[in-house]
């Protein structure tokens, strides 16, 4: 995801809850210090937010990055992923049977899968530095299977 669809999302947050009239473009304005005529132009697209405007109006609107990047503009949009128990990786016992509720993915790269699972990584001491924590969450599938379409080269 680029900065610029970032950007999109919290405007079209900002959008809904002017219309929703949950809060008016003047106080959004006085909120963010940014002018009324600049944050009006840029919620009908006429301008653009910088990336330090576009912070300002997630702070106003108490709006966070994950909100914004997990925002779904149509529910089928995402699909739920099964969400392995435990972690997958060096030292960690992994249990493919067991499940601990959904992750939501874009529904172009599951769809492909036949049997889609969402796995958390265990720690890896011999990745260099940051990527020795175990932060990351991977889309897999359970199928043995190969799924339909052009095999890609190794």
């Amino acid at each position: 995801m680029y900065i610029e669809d970032l950007i999109a999302r919290v405007v079209e947050i900002a959008r809904a809850e002017v219309r929703s009239g949950k809060i008016s473009e003047r106080q959004l304005a006085r909120l963010t210090g940014l002018s009324q005529p600049h944050l009006h132009n840029s919620l009908n697209g006429v301008r653009t937010f910088s990336p330090k405007a576009a912070g300002k109006l997630m702070k106003a609107l108490k709006v966070t990055v994950p909100d914004v990047i997990w925002r779904l503009p149509e529910r089928d949009a995402w699909t739920p992923v099964p969400l392995l128990r435990g972690r997958v990786g060096p030292g960690a016992e992994a249990n493919f049977r067991s499940f601990d509720g959904f992750a939501p993915f874009p529904t172009p790269v599951v769809s492909g899968l036949i049997n889609p699972v969402a796995v958390r990584l265990a720690p890896d001491s011999v990745l260099p530095g940051d990527y020795q924590s175990a932060a990351g969450l991977v889309l897999g599938d359970l199928s043995i299977r190969r799924p339909a379409g052009p095999v890609r080269p190794r």
